[in-house]
């Protein structure tokens, strides 16, 4: 590949794979930043906040968004259940616990 290639600041090291590795060095400037009207409407109208907890959204008006936080919630509380499970389950057979067993 010719050095140019990939514009200013880039190396691109061949490897012996199917991957090409860019890496920009910090030496150089990085891209060109054009005008507004150079770039497509919709980047302006993208929706960059950070998700919205659970707690605020409505199933009626957001839709998939509460269901996919729903699932979401749902599987790290699984995970917590499981952890729990398993973290002391070394001790089910100690002799120390078995003065504390009523059963």
């Amino acid at each position: 590949y010719p050095s140019n290639l990939f514009g200013p600041g880039f190396q691109v090291f061949d490897r012996c794979s199917k991957f090409r590795i860019a890496s920009i060095t910090g030496e150089e400037p990085g891209p060109k930043i054009l005008p507004d009207s150079e770039y497509p409407p919709w980047l302006f109208e993208l929706d960059l906040r950070p998700p919205r907890p659970l707690e605020d959204l409505d199933p009626e008006k957001d839709g998939w968004l509460y269901w996919r936080a729903l699932r979401i919630r749902q599987i790290e509380q699984n995970r917590r259940i499981e952890k729990l499970k398993t973290r002391f389950l070394h001790l089910q057979n100690s002799p120390s616990m078995k003065k504390f067993s009523k059963f």
